[in-house]
């Protein structure tokens, strides 16, 4: 007998009761990290080695981050099938209409974001309060095509995994063991050092606390999956608007 896909038990077809254990919660962070070193360093390898991907560098690396979220999706759907979890221990379930909330809390955690991230630069004098706009900067001057793949890949490729990553699988095998409050705290603080931008710290920890929050409150990955994307988004697309 065949072992039903991701999807299938994602689409409600078939169910099954199994959370995440700590172990596939590692073997996840683990994998994801590995992806990234492998995809990334095999990058910068070329680029040193060919004159032609050097020059475009910026251009490839919009491609890899399409590319290298690709591999992460594939990996962490392919690990859940493999041990058994349930969509819904991870979040990936129907939503409802507790998502109007978002209405208002979008809107008042990027407030609080900004300020955040504002009073980091102010501190230590830097000029851009906001975050994640080196990333996308990268992208102006770029054909119409490299910047969409980057545009893409930022927005919502990245948003994609990761949330499946931190929210999904590591979140809620945290909270098996230690229950909602710590594995929102503990998963944050994972989630912010992974990322390994020091000035970026207090604010990848400010959002790794509400995307937690969102996920306990509304149950499913897409409360926090939303917020992830328009925050990805806003940066990228005002890059895209200032190219057309």
């Amino acid at each position: 007998m065949n072992k039903p896909t991701f999807p299938e038990l994602a689409s409600g077809r078939l169910s099954t009761s199994a959370h995440p254990r700590l172990r596939t919660a590692a073997l996840a962070v683990g994998g994801c990290i590995a992806i990234t070193i492998v995809v990334f360093g095999a990058v910068v390898l070329l680029a040193l080695a060919i004159d032609a991907m050097r020059d475009n560098l910026v251009g490839v690396l919009s491609l890899t981050l399409v590319v290298h979220a690709i591999l992460c999706l594939f990996f962490l759907v392919q690990l859940l099938q493999r041990t058994g979890v349930s969509p819904a221990a991870i979040g990936v379930c129907r939503p409802t209409w507790r998502l109007a909330h978002l209405m208002w809390q979008i809107p008042s955690a990027l407030i609080i974001l900004v300020a955040i991230q504002a009073t980091m630069f102010a501190v230590l004098g830097g000029e851009d309060p906001i975050p994640g706009s080196s990333t996308s900067e990268g992208m102006a001057g770029l054909s119409p095509v490299f910047a969409m793949a980057g545009f893409i890949g930022i927005a919502v490729l990245t948003p994609l995994w990761e949330e499946l990553l931190f929210r999904g699988v590591l979140l809620s095998s945290m909270r098996q063991r230690w229950g909602p409050g710590i594995a929102v705290v503990a998963s944050s603080v994972i989630f912010a050092i992974v990322h390994g931008i020091p000035i970026l710290l207090p604010y990848m920890l400010g959002l790794g606390l509400v995307l937690g929050g969102l996920r306990i409150f509304h149950g499913n990955l897409w409360a926090p999956l939303a917020m992830h994307i328009t925050i990805n988004s806003i940066a990228s697309a005002t890059i895209l608007a200032a190219l057309v």
